[in-house]
C-alpha cells in the first residue's frame, strides 16, 4: 500500500516522458538542495504534480526510502503535501546558508599555505548569498596570517578585491617559484 492517493496512482506516464537521473536522497544530507533538484528535473521533463509524486520517492534511498514507505496509506494527494512532509521529515538534515560574517571566521592556520587558505575562503564564499565584495574584501584580508604578506599588502594600499586577489596570487607564484627553485 502507497502513500500516494488513488487519483496519483491511476494517472498514467505519457508516452514521450523519460525520466532523468538524479542523485538519490537518503536521509543524511540537505532535503531542500535534493527537492530543488528533483524540481529542476521535473520542470526540465515536463512532469506536472501528479507525475512528480509517482517519481519522487524512485529517488528516496536507505531510510528516506523507509520514512516514505512508512507514511499513511494514501495520505498524500498533492506534490505539494509531499515535498512540505519530506522537508519536515527531514528538517535536521538541512545546511543553514552562511552569512556575510561567517566570512570572518576563516583565518589562515599557522601551518597553512596560503593556497590552502584561499581554497577554504573560496568553499565558505560559495555558501554565502549576496556577498557584498567589501565585506569579502575585509574578511579575506583579516584572514592572512603572514606577517610578510601583511606588511606587503599594507604598503600597497589595496582599494579593492581584484586588486588584493592579484597580489595573492602574485605572492603564491613567487613562494612556489622559489620553493622550487631551492628545493633542487
Amino acid at each position: 500500500m502507497t502513500a500516494l492517493f488513488d487519483k496519483i496512482m491511476s494517472i498514467r506516464l505519457p508516452k514521450e516522458f523519460k525520466m532523468l537521473t538524479l542523485e538519490y536522497y537518503n536521509g543524511t544530507t540537505n532535503p531542500v538542495q535534493h527537492l530543488e533538484g528533483f524540481n529542476s528535473l521535473m520542470a526540465f521533463c515536463g512532469a506536472l504534480g501528479p507525475i512528480m509524486c509517482r517519481a519522487f520517492p524512485t529517488f528516496l534511498w536507505k531510510a528516506a526510502r523507509t520514512w516514505f514507505n512508512r507514511l499513511e496509506p494514501k495520505s498524500i494527494k498533492a506534490f505539494r503535501k509531499l515535498s512540505s512532509t519530506f522537508l519536515t521529515a527531514f528538517a535536521s538534515s538541512w545546511s543553514f546558508k552562511k552569512t556575510p560574517v561567517s566570512m570572518t571566521t576563516v583565518k589562515q592556520r599557522t601551518d597553512e599555505s596560503l593556497r590552502s587558505y584561499l581554497t577554504m575562503f573560496n568553499q565558505v564564499k560559495l555558501e554565502v548569498e549576496d556577498l557584498d565584495p567589501a565585506v569579502e574584501f575585509t574578511a579575506l584580508l583579516s584572514g592572512i596570517n603572514d606577517k610578510d604578506l601583511n606588511w606587503e599588502l599594507y604598503k600597497k594600499q589595496l582599494d579593492n578585491l581584484t586588486e588584493l586577489r592579484a597580489c595573492l596570487e602574485e605572492y603564491m607564484n613567487t613562494l612556489e617559484t622559489l620553493d622550487a627553485k631551492f628545493k633542487t
